[in-house]
């Protein structure tokens, strides 16, 4: 039951996708009960954008966790890559992470600034593109 439901999550996130400079972007807090439950929705996420950057975040055991997608057509551009995007987003909330330019993960502490970040998403995009 859990797992359609976090499958509907993220098709109706996916369906909700921004756009930036041409990315598709998503920026969103979900519901997850483990780091491993967030990294196979992530996945799931960058399947159903097919061109894009995902970026979910979840509150577990009482801490952030970020985890970054990036669709293999822009990591083989040079045009993005998950750990530059992840590290940015988890130091608004004092964290840090890295990862593979597919996918990284990233924790943060400040759980009152998980808004913040996330809404900063687009921001980050922008000026990564713009090198």
């Amino acid at each position: 039951m859990r797992r359609l439901a976090a499958q509907s999550e993220v098709e109706a996130l996916a369906g909700k996708a921004r756009s930036v400079d041409g990315i598709r972007f998503v920026a969103a807090e979900v519901s997850a009960d483990s780091v491993d439950e967030l990294k196979v929705m992530s996945d799931r996420l960058r399947e159903k954008l097919r061109s894009g950057v995902g970026v979910l975040a979840a509150r577990i055991n009482g801490k952030l966790s970020f985890v970054c997608v990036v669709t293999e057509d822009l990591v083989k551009a040079g045009t993005v890559r998950a750990g530059d995007v992840v590290k940015q987003v988890a130091a608004i909330t004092g964290g840090s992470g890295g990862g593979r330019p597919h996918m990284a993960l990233a924790g943060g502490k400040d759980t009152s600034r998980l808004q913040e970040a996330l809404d900063q998403v687009g921001r980050i995009l922008q000026q990564l593109v713009a090198g």
